[in-house]
């Protein structure tokens, strides 16, 4: 098993026009990429390796072949798999990657009245693919599987608003008013196969 984990972050801000028009951003990406260990049950690594017995050796010649494989108890019957084997042969990997990010723009149009406009986005895509190979016991029943899932989010926001503050001798009026909009969107497909030859 594995993980490798990148992140990045870039944080921005701009002024013009002696300060009346501001800018602001702010972007994080991220991407992991796991590599799992194979499922418990038939095949799992860690249920195996408490109960295969410790005498036996890992790998054997093929006294048909010659070839050097990983032994299995009871081959063909057992329901306990060589834990190494399983390590080795079944692949469990996934990969997720992720951008978060905004965009901000204040604009005093007047001494009292300011402009407000954001615009974000979050982007996410995960991807799992498995194979296990009909040499493994795992795999045996159905002549091997391999399988692929695959999702994608997506997040796009805008935001606007407008807000005027006066005074009027002791008082204070403050007023604000804004639209908004989003846009959701989620997309995954999924494959598997199965009666491999080898």
């Amino acid at each position: 098993s594995g993980l490798q984990r990148y992140t990045g972050r870039v944080n921005a801000n701009q002024q013009l026009f002696e300060g009346r028009v501001r800018f602001a951003l702010n972007l994080n990406t991220s991407q992991v990429a796991n590599d799992y260990v194979a499922r418990e049950g038939g095949g799992g690594t860690f249920i195996n390796t408490l109960a295969m017995d410790p005498t036996q050796p890992v790998y054997f010649n093929d006294p048909a072949t010659g070839v050097q494989r990983f032994f299995q108890p009871g081959e063909g019957t057992a329901t306990t798999a060589n834990p190494l084997a399983s390590a080795i042969q079944i692949l469990d990997d996934g990969l997720t990657s992720r951008l978060l990010g905004n965009i901000t723009a204040d604009v005093d149009v007047l001494p009292q009245l300011t402009a407000q406009f954001n615009f974000g986005v979050d982007r996410s895509n995960g991807q799992r693919r498995g194979y296990t190979p009909i040499a493994n016991p795992a795999g045996q029943n159905n002549g091997g599987s391999a399988s692929f899932q695959e999702r994608n989010n997506n997040t796009n926001t805008f935001q606007s608003y407008l807000r005027y503050e006066a005074g009027f001798g002791e008082s204070q009026l403050d007023v604000m008013g804004g639209y908004e909009f989003n846009d959701y969107s989620t997309t995954q497909a999924s494959a598997s196969a199965q009666g491999f030859v080898t």
